[in-house]
């Protein structure tokens, strides 16, 4: 049972995965083929226990996903952030976050060295990482 204080919590990344995907009418299924992922993958991604690479990002972007709508702090750039801009960065912060065996690491690292890569570094874009 959902409280009034979780109505108000701002969503996390894999809940605004979810709410993007159903906004372009797509399944969990669907959405994983066009992505070439299992559909238990992308249900991890959307609960939030597992962090999508730039590989899929750009798949989903292409599909017609917005990227200020899964990350916060872009909702301010208005149409200043392209998106070539932003593969860019996410292949760049794909390559260069990753531990001593080549795995990814967690999402807020990731996220906070993409909005460096992007140019955010003021106070209020560092607010808003902690929550995406």
């Amino acid at each position: 049972m959902s409280t009034v204080s979780d109505k108000m919590k701002p969503l996390g990344f894999g809940e605004k995965l979810a709410k993007e995907r159903k906004r372009l009418g797509l399944k969990v299924a669907e959405l994983a083929d066009e992505c070439g992922i299992n559909p238990a993958t992308q249900y991890l991604y959307e609960k939030g226990d597992r962090h999508p690479s730039s590989i899929y990002l750009e798949h989903v972007f292409s599909l017609g996903m917005r990227p200020e709508a899964l990350f916060d702090s872009l909702k301010d750039q208005g149409n200043s952030l392209t998106q070539s801009n932003l593969k860019q960065a996410f292949f760049k912060v794909d390559q260069e976050c990753r531990d001593n065996d080549g795995r990814l690491l967690d999402t807020h690292p990731r996220f906070e060295q993409l909005l460096k890569e992007l140019g955010f570094t003021n106070e209020k874009t560092k607010h808003q990482a902690n929550g995406y």
